[in-house]
């Protein structure tokens, strides 16, 4: 790679840099803004399209990953979105949060409405309830506190002996 940079090899870089963009674990440069220099603008977009359809069946957090900057960086949020969607955790939609707020805030607080109700069902513990206490405040910021008012509501009414919870959601 720092031979064909030096000799500025333009074939060569894009090579290296694409394989190590899809391979490489600990990467020591940022391969995507090489690649974004070395690769013609009116190409730019198929070239990541390649990029995806190559490694989208290979899934796994590595490639999820990539993908997910791909479209951060290239604002794609309507993709950015549909992976959400096929992976969704609260910790995805906080990740993604800061990207799709503006766009999809009454889809993230129905996404993290559907998994608080999951999580608090399966976890108990104050520190699952804290953690649960500080999705219900992101999803106020969304501006769903209409939705965390519901789901407070749900909580104490279904869990009316979880003490702890009871007294995290006297927090929000």
């Amino acid at each position: 790679m720092e031979i064909a940079l030096n000799q500025n090899d333009t074939v060569k870089i894009i090579e290296y840099a694409r394989y190590r963009l899809i391979n490489s674990f600990g990467a020591t440069q940022d391969y995507y803004a090489i690649l974004k220099q070395n690769v013609g603008p009116n190409k730019w977009k198929d070239f990541l399209e390649e990029i995806i359809k190559e490694i989208t069946p290979k899934g796994g957090w590595k490639y999820d990953g990539l993908i997910r900057k791909i479209y951060i960086n290239e604002k794609w949020l309507d993709r950015l979105f549909l992976l959400l969607k096929q992976n969704t955790s609260l910790e995805n939609i906080e990740n993604n949060e800061k990207y799709l707020s503006k766009d999809y805030s009454v889809e993230l607080i129905q996404l993290y409405s559907e998994r608080l109700v999951k999580y608090v069902d399966r976890y108990m513990g104050r520190n699952h309830y804290q953690t649960a206490c500080r999705y219900l405040r992101r999803m106020k910021k969304l501006g769903g506190k209409e939705e965390v008012n519901k789901l407070i509501k749900h909580f104490r009414e279904a869990y009316p002996k979880r003490k702890a919870l009871l007294d995290e959601l006297n927090r929000v």
